[in-house]
């Protein structure tokens, strides 16, 4: 800090020179952010590749090179298939948000010769001076060279109260202004600044939960956990089998230990997400987190902050009203001189100072207390004037609308922000609303209501979605103006100051729709208040008095336009700040889950049928039907092919319930039906005289019989893209089988296998829609 007022004037006045920051950076003394915003292409390569299944994978298949059985190694191909799949998947998704990233990424105006210039955060430099205001996250630790701000430092403490700074305080970067604005000094840059310290530099404290990826990772933990013991205990019991040959052993443990391997869901979860995120940024949406993605298919209550969203966060100004007794030019120059220090602190006054306002004033003001959205209001104290005050009528002079303008105010427009302008002989004393305050003027001032928020609003209605608007104005106008884009239930709205408690606020989130005077605190209980209640709950908004909401929300989405704290803290953010996007981007994160979910059942049902099988022939005490090599044939076909072509189809209906167990509800029919049928061929098919070989074309049929059938359900309705899909399938399979049969494994086509795959073919499919159906019966899938 420099050691005099006037060495402060001059640094915060000039900043440094653009030579200086220029060596600086040289020295490397920039505020670099070790944790990149995405993965890097390496990281990506080692993550894809060096995976547990990997290593399982190429140690049974170097087993089974060893023992001199080359064909059935080839389900290796499938592993290199899917990393590749997955590298390049990932890949393509890095760049894109890499790409969007650099389009939203917060620009920090930075003082250098005297002249305000707009750097990236990781071009601002030790001792660089920033001009900071209402809305911007501080991205280093600084001094506060001049001016007075309220800091909200909830993200880096979870204490909600804004803190007042005064020059010489430190500003942690992290934090964000809430209200007030100034020149303040750089002192610690990258790693050295606090949020680096404490965080690793995250602007979101706590990552969204996943359910899909939870899910997936308890199935994977349970195989890996099992796969060893398993595996050596099956290869015990395979080599005890009468006339079992090592290399009969080994391959039959192989194939046991590969079918209980759902290799692909991995990928399939990473790609269906991934290009969720393509598709998006299409349409101009950035995704911060890929997991959000499925949070937008579970959203049932979208909570809306007016500004931004139904309107289109502009305001003009319609009318000043003066109080009985006050002159109207006399009000218009104490508005003029008020807006002359006040504007740019918040949309409504820039409105207000589009027409009233005295840029050249004679005299500085005595003091300032600058709005935000706890106190609603602000306040300037001049030498001439007194103190004036802004701010809403109900905090500031309550009563002063009914009793100060003789009546002339009853037919302004209900949808019209209503401001009331006072005046007082007495000091600001701190934030403070003065004594002995009197009427001036009302300020009507009306918001720029959206074209398309009425269609928009309509979709999420007729999808189910709960809507709440959250606002900060009047209750009563926010209701008008939700009743002019048509929200259902804009009638029931409430004023959040009468709202004392937590259970006030949880009991008026089930009861109203519209919610006015909501302070930032508020807003945030009001969301935890929904989740609470079981809903999964999104959450717009674009101001600085909306990120502990958005922080708090299941899915949260800001404009670009919007707060640069509102920015860094949402999972989405809509670049074109088009509202009308929504509807684009909660169709897309049900395509994706919905789809996911459908097919990642496709999957599980090998994993089921796999380790029961394991346990059946281990008490059997039996030859195992398959080889690796019958898997890789219904692996590609009956699983990989069209669960991926399922997984990318439209599918907008809200997703519901459970992920891992919708998925094992769909599988379990599949799972059990292979079991048995695999189980009966293998009793019964040596008594009616068929070999060992033509036991497992067998069950190789019938399993792959099985996994059709569910994949002509999961295909219900059909369209001509899923009837294509089921006939091509069936089609190779069965041109694999008899065509390529020595490749493959399978024995030749005879009239008694003609006979038997027919008949338990005809078995396979019935037995499957049973099962079906008694799982629909008592489980209520």
């Amino acid at each position: 800090m420099p050691s005099s007022r006037a060495d402060t004037d001059l640094l915060a006045r000039e900043g440094l020179s653009e030579e200086s920051a220029a060596e600086r950076a040289r020295q490397g003394l920039l505020n670099k952010d070790a944790t990149p915003p995405t993965k890097s292409i390496g990281r990506i390569v080692l993550d894809n590749t060096f995976t547990l299944f990997n290593l399982v994978i190429l140690v049974l298949g170097g087993a089974i090179l060893a023992v001199g059985s080359y064909k059935n190694a080839l389900f290796m191909g499938i592993m290199v298939v899917n990393t590749l799949v997955g590298i390049v998947q990932e890949v393509r998704t890095k760049r894109v948000m890499d790409r969007l990233s650099i389009l939203s990424a917060a620009r920090v105006q930075v003082v250098r010769g005297g002249a305000v210039k707009p750097v990236g955060r990781e071009q601002v430099v030790l001792g660089d001076v920033m001009e900071l205001c209402r809305g911007d996250q501080i991205v280093a630790d600084c001094q506060l060279l001049t001016g007075a701000c309220e800091v909200s430092e909830a993200m880096l403490t979870g204490e909600s109260d804004p803190v007042h700074k005064k020059p010489g305080d430190t500003l942690l970067s992290g934090s964000f202004l809430v209200s007030g604005g100034g020149r303040a000094l750089v002192t610690e840059v990258g790693q050295a600044g606090y949020a680096a310290r404490i965080s690793g530099h995250q602007t979101r404290t706590e990552r969204p939960q996943s359910q899909i990826y939870g899910s997936v990772r308890r199935i994977i933990k349970a195989v890996s956990v099992a796969i060893v013991p398993v595996g050596a205990l099956f290869l015990y019991s395979q080599l005890s089998i009468d006339g079992a040959t090592v290399q009969q052993a080994i391959v039959s443990t192989a194939a046991a230990l590969v079918g209980m391997i759902p290799e692909g869901l991995v990928l399939l979860t990473t790609s269906v997400l991934a290009v969720g995120v393509i598709r998006l940024a299409r349409h101009r949406v950035m995704v911060q987190e890929l997991v959000c993605i499925e949070q937008l298919a579970r959203v049932d209550v979208l909570c809306l902050d007016k500004t931004g969203t139904i309107t289109q966060g502009q305001m003009k100004l319609e009318e000043l009203v003066c109080a009985d007794g006050q002159d109207s030019d006399r009000a218009a120059k104490m508005l003029a001189d008020f807006c002359g220090v006040m504007a740019g602190d918040s949309p409504t006054l820039d409105a207000i100072a589009a027409v009233h306002c005295n840029r050249q004033l004679a005299v500085d003001p005595v003091a300032v207390v600058p709005f935000s959205s706890e106190r609603k209001y602000s306040a300037v104290q001049f030498d001439s004037w007194g103190s004036l005050v802004l701010g809403a009528p109900e905090i500031v002079l309550p009563g002063a609308l009914d009793t100060a303008f003789g009546g002339r105010l009853a037919d302004r427009p209900r949808h019209s922000r209503t401001l009331l302008l006072c005046q007082s002989a007495q000091p600001l004393t701190g934030d403070a609303l003065p004594a002995a305050l009197r009427p001036v003027a009302a300020v009507l001032v009306q918001d720029v209501v959206r074209p398309e928020a009425a269609d928009t609003l309509r979709y999420f209605a007729e999808q189910g979605v709960a809507l709440k608007v959250i606002s900060g104005d009047d209750a009563q106008t926010v209701a008008a103006i939700a009743q002019r884009v048509q929200l259902p239930g804009a009638e029931r709205y409430v004023d959040a100051t009468t709202l004392q408690s937590d259970g006030d606020i949880a009991a008026a989130v089930q009861q109203y729709t519209v919610f006015g005077r909501v302070s930032p605190e508020q807003k945030q209980k009001m969301v935890a208040a929904l989740q609470r209640q079981g809903h999964t709950v999104a959450m717009t908004g674009d101001g600085v008095n909306d990120v502990l909401a958005l922080r708090q929300a299941d899915c949260s989405v800001a404009m670009a336009s919007g707060a640069q704290a509102a920015r860094n803290v949402s999972h989405l953010v809509l670049l074109d700040n088009d509202f009308s996007s929504m509807p684009r981007v909660v169709a897309e994160g049900r395509r994706s889950i919905n789809n996911l979910q459908r097919s990642a059942a496709i999957f599980i049902v090998k994993t089921i049928y796999s380790i029961l099988l394991v346990a059946l022939f281990l008490l059997l005490h039996r030859p195992y039907p398959f080889a690796p090599i019958h898997l890789t044939l219904i692996s590609a076909l009956a699983i990989g092919i069209p669960s991926f072509v399922l997984a990318l189809e439209p599918n907008h209906e809200r997703v519901q319930g459970d992920f891992l167990k919708n998925v094992l509800y769909r599988a379990l029919p599949g799972g059990f039906s292979t079991v048995l049928m695999v189980v009966a061929t293998a009793l019964l098919g040596p008594l009616l005289g068929f070999t060992a070989a033509q036991v497992s074309t067998l069950c190789v049929f019938f399993t792959a019989v099985v996994g059709f059938s569910l994949i002509a359900v999961l295909c219900l309705p059909f369209d001509w893209l899923r009837a294509a899909l089921l006939i091509f399938i069936v089609a190779a399979f069965l041109a694999g089988s008899l065509l390529l049969g020595p490749l493959f494994s399978m024995s030749a086509l005879t009239l008694p296998i003609a006979v038997a795959a027919l008949v338990g073919g005809l078995l396979a499919a019935g037995l499957f829609a049973g099962l079906s159906h008694l799982v629909e019966k008592f489980l209520h899938v």
